[in-house]
């Protein structure tokens, strides 16, 4: 029964994620967009009917959108293998359930997505965002996904343009030190110092380059780690 309190059923998007024969993700949704008899007419209330709208790029985490995972749902609770969509719009998780085709929203404490690992946000409730562990040690490096969606507003010549508008997304990193709250760091040299301090120096992290991978991050933090 604790299942049934922690997962309710949502309707299926009317949106479906595709790719085409240039291997590009589309992402094609149902909703109103402007007739071309009202942009011909120049009308100042230019009339919308019901169609497809067509952007550039996936909102998910992944294409396909969903793929084999896990949910951690409470600390308490055993680990529920399913099928898993992460929405890097509103942070939303959706599961498939081995046998069920009722798409379902959840909230889990943590979830992973191919071995990637997500945690809630200290202090998110309700309606929760997700962090992904890239280290974990004394300290962690997480990183957090998002997605916007920008908008073409189109001009009435502008009809050939194939999208509606583009998805783009973007990654912010933070280094959460041992006993200290996260801390929002850029991948430069000079940002991560600023946080490790001079200990990080000591212990052979002062070779590195100005601009750091993801990588090299992950590496400055454990060797911070050591030693500590």
């Amino acid at each position: 029964m604790w299942l049934l309190t922690l997962l309710y059923s949502i309707s299926y998007s009317q949106c479906r994620v595709w790719q085409d024969e240039s291997r590009r993700i589309i992402t094609s949704c149902q909703g109103d967009k402007p007739t071309k008899s009202s942009f011909l007419l120049n009308r100042l209330d230019r009339g919308q009917a019901p169609g497809e709208l067509v952007y550039l790029g996936n909102p998910f985490l992944t294409y396909p959108i969903y793929q084999e995972g896990t949910l951690e749902l409470t600390p308490n609770q055993p680990v529920i293998h399913c099928q898993l969509a992460f929405n890097l719009v509103d942070h939303q998780v959706r599961c498939l359930l081995p046998g069920d085709s009722i798409e379902r929203a959840v909230f889990p404490d943590a979830f992973t997505v191919n071995g990637r690992r997500f945690i809630a946000r200290a202090g998110s409730i309700g309606h929760r965002s997700y962090d992904e562990v890239l280290y974990t040690g004394k300290s962690k490096v997480l990183v957090r996904h998002r997605a916007t969606l920008t908008v073409f507003h189109k001009e009435p010549y502008q009809f050939d343009e194939p999208f509606d508008g583009a998805y783009t997304q973007n990654k912010r990193y933070f280094i959460e030190l041992e006993g200290q709250p996260m801390q929002e760091v850029d991948l430069f040299k000079k940002s991560v110092l600023k946080i490790l301090g001079k200990a990080s120096k000591l212990n052979g992290s002062g070779k590195l380059s100005n601009k750091l991978t993801p990588t090299e991050l992950i590496g400055a933090v454990a060797s911070y780690d050591g030693f500590r």
